[in-house]
């Protein structure tokens, strides 16, 4: 096989398998979000963005993501580590569950917790795909200090799938990009189906494609050879023509 065809070849391949990796996601997805600037501040547009990829590094595109942020007064206990990350041993009750004062002995209770002040929660509009995997949105936090920040994913309509971290709002605040993960979301039927055809059909299309190419490059003589034969049979039948008359 030449080297154009077999480029050719395996460029098709891998665009038709690469194909349904990034536009759907029912696997678990990696991100990586953080905000510009860093740490981000109160009262002041904040640019949050993220990126996403499967695990096998390829891009997510074309996801439909929404940010929810409640403030955390200062006293309150957080809602649980943020995912990915292992709660403080010594932050745990004996049976292994984490313990109501997060081995801060300034926390209070939930119920004790003050009341949520206003403009302590709001949801942002979709984020904009600026470049592929690439997602973005410009907020307002009221206040400095901890923010609950969740992330909703609504690329699938029949079930959403969630991350939730914590952000720092202020001069101390969040400097570090915040890596979280979108665990795997279910799919209906019919997307299913789509997911199935791209998995099972789009692979057995490429390899008909691979061996046509392979097959007509170790053989280019043959249609030549073929071709010369119609030929010369051609010019005989025209020259047992010409004798027989």
């Amino acid at each position: 096989m030449t080297g154009r065809p077999r480029r050719l070849a395996w460029g098709l391949l891998l665009l038709l398998i690469a194909a349904p990796v990034a536009w759907a996601h029912p696997t678990i997805v990696f991100g990586e979000l953080s905000t510009d600037p860093s740490p981000p501040r109160a009262d002041a547009p904040v640019e949050v963005r993220f990126t996403l990829h499967d695990p096998v590094e390829a891009p997510v595109e074309q996801a439909i993501v929404f940010l929810e942020a409640t403030y955390r007064p200062p006293g309150t206990v957080a809602p649980g580590p943020p995912p990915g990350e292992a709660a403080d041993p010594e932050a745990l009750a004996p049976d292994g569950s984490v313990r109501s004062d997060g081995n801060d002995p300034d926390a209070t209770e939930a119920e004790d917790a003050p009341a949520l002040p206003p403009g302590g929660f709001f949801a942002s509009d979709e984020f904009e795909e600026v470049t592929p995997a690439d997602y973005r949105t410009t907020v307002v936090f009221p206040y400095d200090g901890e923010w609950t920040v969740t992330l909703r994913d609504r690329t699938y309509r029949q079930e959403e799938t969630n991350a939730t971290m914590t952000l720092t709002v202020g001069p101390a605040g969040t400097e570090e990009p915040i890596t979280f993960l979108f665990p795997p979301t279910a799919i209906g039927p019919q997307s299913l189906a789509a997911w199935l055809i791209w998995l099972v059909g789009v692979p057995l299309l490429a390899g008909a494609v691979v061996t046509v190419l392979v097959l007509r490059s170790a053989h280019p003589d043959v249609e030549e050879d073929a071709a010369d034969e119609d030929e010369e049979n051609e010019d005989t039948g025209e020259d047992e023509e010409r004798g027989g008359g």
